[in-house]
């Protein structure tokens, strides 16, 4: 029944490969690839196939920090100019929580106008977040909460400026090693990876390749490879003490509600919320 709903799905929007993991009280039930990896040469997709994933690496951007934050080194009230410097002045009062909860009210840098023109360029850190430093808050920090990648890619320079190691190397020492999620890395073209997927998209409802997109781009906010096999070892990893404390899961997985007055007291003292 499973294979039938997800060949069904492919067919209907023309995928042509993926890999799935079910995952059913912390284990998993169904591990396994459909449809082609590499269409031009017949590679079926795999448990093994290599992805990119996107915004999932939010997580392991969130996790590396909620690592610090229990040693002690960073806290999340800290402002991110603690940290930062040459901020404009409208980015110096929002904290490290703010950035987490997407409360920061800063642009995101992929809303900039002229984004999709920039995506094949290989760009310093400082020209992406150059994309909105001029433009102003889209709220005041905790005000509301809006999806955002900038904040995520200044803790990415938060990580590296507080650890000495590039945001890569935190990773693999702090997350990937310690789970064996060995399929897992920072993604660059230009590396030969066992098992990466061909990337595609449709045009006019043809299956084409997909343009090239600069891992510059993506960084902290979604700039890594895996599979669902590590995936699955990711997922246990939130849902159990392994990386941090029971406490600090309980945290990450609390919902955090913008300030809205009076009303917002109220949620945080019920929520329990930590900051």
């Amino acid at each position: 029944m499973i294979d039938d709903y997800i060949r069904a799905v492919m067919t209907q929007n023309q995928i042509p490969g993926l890999s799935v993991a079910l995952v059913q009280e912390g284990e998993p039930v169904l591990v396994k690839g459909y449809g082609l990896a590499n269409v031009e040469h017949s590679v079926p997709a795999t448990e093994h196939t290599v992805y990119e994933i996107a915004s999932i690496g939010k997580t392991f951007t969130a996790t590396a920090i909620m690592i610090l934050v229990e040693q002690g080194i960073i806290s999340l009230e800290d402002a991110i100019a603690d940290y930062l410097d040459h901020l404009p002045i409208t980015w110096q009062n929002f904290t490290i929580g703010h950035i987490l909860s997407h409360q920061s009210g800063i642009p995101s840098y992929t809303d900039a106008s002229n984004y999709w023109e920039i995506t094949y360029l290989n760009l310093s850190k400082s020209e992406i977040l150059a994309l909105v430093t001029h433009l102003p808050l889209k709220f005041q920090p905790g005000e509301f909460s809006a999806y955002d990648n900038t904040g995520y890619y200044l803790l990415g320079l938060i990580l590296e400026k507080v650890t000495g190691q590039s945001y890569g190397d935190l990773l693999q020492e702090r997350i990937f090693a310690p789970l064996r999620m060995n399929a897992t890395v920072m993604n660059n073209p230009s590396d030969i990876v066992p098992h990466r997927s061909a990337g595609y998209r449709l045009t006019n409802s043809k299956l084409v390749n997909k343009p090239y997109y600069s891992p510059s781009v993506t960084y902290s906010a979604g700039g890594q490879l895996s599979s669902v096999e590590d995936m699955v070892k990711w997922e246990q990893a939130l849902c159990g003490a392994t990386l941090l404390k029971q406490s600090t899961l309980d945290l990450i997985w609390t919902p955090h509600f913008p300030n809205q007055g009076d009303d917002w007291e109220k949620l945080r003292y019920v929520a329990g919320l930590g900051w």
